[in-house]
């Protein structure tokens, strides 16, 4: 984008600026034994270098074991397609995933902007997930998430007084939809 500055036809100047938050999508195919944090960061840390952000988050996993040892952060969608594959948990402090610093607002149903942040769905398909200690989804920023999508999976809930989905109060969730998976506990969880 540009604009003009300056006194006169004659003497106008041209001034540039450009939009540093460009989102681009981050798709990452992982092959058996990857860790799914080092390649999140590792292509994060490439787009900012370009002065770009990740926007929606997608991960191709192939049959296998796969660790992760700090949350998904993402600013939009994040989607998991998974095959036959295992994410261990255990050695994440933190939730699964991090909703933060997302851009758009939700509407209201007049059209006008909300104050609440909007992400359109968290997608989960062929993926075992045992050891969280924290929440699957967290989020801090008051956010709508407008679906949460689970199938074909099968998801461990962190401990007893951890909630599976933590908006902390602020956010929410618009729909739930789980087919052919289960999310169970090996403690007494009534959250």
């Amino acid at each position: 984008q540009s604009i003009y500055r300056g006194g006169g036809e004659e003497n106008k100047s041209e001034i540039f600026w450009y939009d540093i938050y460009q989102p681009e999508d981050a798709e990452i195919a992982l092959e058996d034994g990857s860790d799914i944090t080092t390649a999140i960061n590792d292509l994060a840390t490439k787009m900012h270098a370009q002065y770009n952000a990740p926007g929606n988050i997608i991960l191709n996993l192939a049959e296998g074991s796969y660790t992760i040892s700090a949350p998904i952060e993402s600013i939009a969608n994040v989607i998991i397609n998974g095959t036959n594959a295992t994410i261990d948990a255990s050695g994440l402090n933190g939730p699964f995933i991090k909703l933060d610093g997302t851009k758009e607002l939700a509407k209201k149903a007049d059209g006008t902007d909300s104050d609440h942040k909007y992400v359109d769905s968290v997608y989960v398909s062929g993926v075992t997930i045992p050891g969280l200690k924290d929440a699957f989804i967290k989020d801090n920023q008051k956010t709508l998430l407008n679906v949460l999508f689970v199938e074909n999976s099968i998801i461990e809930m962190p401990a007893a007084g951890k909630n599976f989905i933590d908006f902390n109060g602020k956010g929410y969730v618009g729909e739930v939809k789980v087919q052919k998976s289960t999310i169970w506990a090996k403690d007494k969880n009534t959250d």
